[in-house]
């Protein structure tokens, strides 16, 4: 590993395993590690990232994030540690019994675990025990993120001498494969509750193996690890319920949002198209926050996100094709929209083409696409976790229209969060003419928005919830009592 040299005192250091580099930008999974991260740092942990790209290509540096918190970061070559053959694949599992046993308990694998043969699990044992080629730098507890990754651990299990080992699964994964399911056999039919989308146990003869996958490595890892990480307690409930999983085992860390000390200011101007051909029309509303003077309104309603993520590809074309023409006719006047992302598939390209609609593909900083619109408006139809786009929205002053699957995870206790939730195509309609038409509504939400968010998903939120599931140095955390099912296969 590389990294700044820095001297752990006794009980300090810590490996996390994550599938993407930690960053303060980007996509949700890369925020998660980047928050976690952060986290793990301030609360005393010589924390030595790991990264293994089951996703694709092999990432290069860390970044800012990495070199401000982490004290080492490697990546792992997983083409240099990819069997010859099938036959050598078969022979490296074969070879150790605890391998062969969490194979047979969890076949057939989810694709992002396929990377993962014996020598990549032969290589984070070796790393996080200080034996083979990483002699000498030992862990005393590990911390993986995302259940995809679990196999890493089954070789480190197995060890009665291990570290104390966690495990983020951030959101349900099984219940998430279900709900993709549902939406590709919706297609442009349902409405915008899940509940409307099609049964994913129809035509059960083509359904994916997705979800029972996951749940094979929901049953068979939870109860293994020391402490379970998740995003929502929604998720957290079902996953406890699923795995037989004692109480207290599953610990809420929230998604982060840093405060970002920006703010859409007064927002009053006129709309204008910027894709092919413009539109025009006049858009009010008012902000508060950290910025001064006006920001004019050039964007009615904004989508940033993962376009490669299926619900956020067919939440772009439900905006463009379901929601933009409705709010056109109920305002008496066109209504732009930009979609603010990287990877965006054909079917979101191909919305570019309308009059109105931006697609800007990869940007570096969306702060100016947020300070120009009118509202974030999140038609997600299906999802896991809690929505960082939302989060992100609601801390840069914009207000925020969603449906039931978006604003799902937002579950700070008894306190709801201020976001308009709509359960069908002409009442997300109307949430939206409200935002852009009633300015001291606008205002207020923006206000109670920014306050929520920094209550519940800032720094001190996810530092509190990483402190109760992974402890500090020297201080871990009791283990729950009874465990049920530890031995199920």
């Amino acid at each position: 590993m590389t990294g700044p040299d820095r001297t752990a005192v006794s009980g300090s250091r810590l490996l996390f395993v994550t599938p993407e580099p930690p960053s303060a930008t980007g996509g949700g999974l890369a925020m998660r590690a980047g928050s976690v991260l952060g986290a793990l740092a301030g609360a005393g942990w010589e924390v030595h990232v790991l990264v293994v790209p089951v996703h694709g290509d092999r990432p290069g540096g860390g970044g800012p994030l990495v070199t401000r918190f982490a004290a080492a970061y490697d990546v792992l070559d997983l083409d240099a540690l990819a069997p010859e053959s099938r036959r050598q694949a078969a022979l490296d599992v074969l070879g150790d019994p605890a391998l062969r046993l969490a194979l047979t308990a969890t076949s057939p694998r989810p694709a992002p675990c396929r990377q993962l043969g014996g020598a990549v699990v032969r290589a984070v044992t070796d790393r996080a025990l200080g034996m083979g080629r990483e002699a000498g730098v030992s862990f005393d507890a590990v911390h993986v993120l995302r259940l995809y990754l679990a196999p890493v651990l089954d070789a480190l299990l197995a060890r009665p001498d291990r570290p104390q080992i966690t495990l983020d699964v951030d959101e349900d994964d099984a219940s998430v494969a279900g709900q993709l399911h549902a939406l590709g056999r919706a297609g442009a039919r349902g409405g915008l509750v899940p509940a409307d989308l099609p049964d994913p146990g129809e035509d059960a003869g083509d359904a994916p193996a997705y979800a029972p996958a996951y749940e094979r490595l929901q049953r068979w890892y939870l109860p293994r690890v020391d402490r379970v990480a998740v995003a929502s307690a929604d998720e957290a409930g079902r996953l406890e319920a699923r795995s037989g999983l004692a109480t207290g085992t599953i610990v809420v860390v929230p998604n982060e949002v840093p405060a970002t000390g920006t703010s859409t200011g007064t927002s009053t101007g006129t709309s204008t198209g910027t894709s092919t051909g413009t539109s025009t029309g006049t858009s009010t509303g008012t902000g508060t926050g950290t910025g001064t003077g006006t920001a004019p309104v050039t964007t009615d309603l904004l989508l940033v996100g993962n376009f490669s993520w299926p619900p956020n590809a067919d939440a772009a074309v439900v905006l463009c094709d379901a929601v933009r023409p409705a709010l056109a006719d109920a305002l008496g006047r066109p209504v732009t929209v930009a979609l603010v992302g990287k990877d965006p598939p054909p079917e979101v390209r191909r919305l570019g083409g309308t009059a109105g609609v931006t697609v800007t593909g990869f940007v570096g900083d969306v702060g100016p696409y947020y300070a120009a619109a009118g509202v974030a408006a999140v038609p997600m139809r299906a999802g896991g976790g809690s929505r960082i786009k939302i989060l992100e929205a609601m801390d840069r002053g914009v207000p925020v229209v969603t449906t039931e699957a978006g604003a799902a995870g937002l579950d700070a206790g008894s306190t709801p969060p201020p976001v308009v939730v709509a359960r069908s195509v002409e009442a997300f309609v109307d949430g939206c003419r409200l935002v852009l038409d009633d300015a001291a509504w606008r205002a207020r939400t923006v206000r109670a928005a920014r306050r929520w968010v920094r209550d519940h998903h800032g720094p001190p939120a996810v530092a509190t919830a990483m402190g109760a599931l992974v402890g500090a140095p020297g201080r871990r955390p009791p283990r729950p009592a009874a465990r049920r099912g530890s031995d199920d296969g």
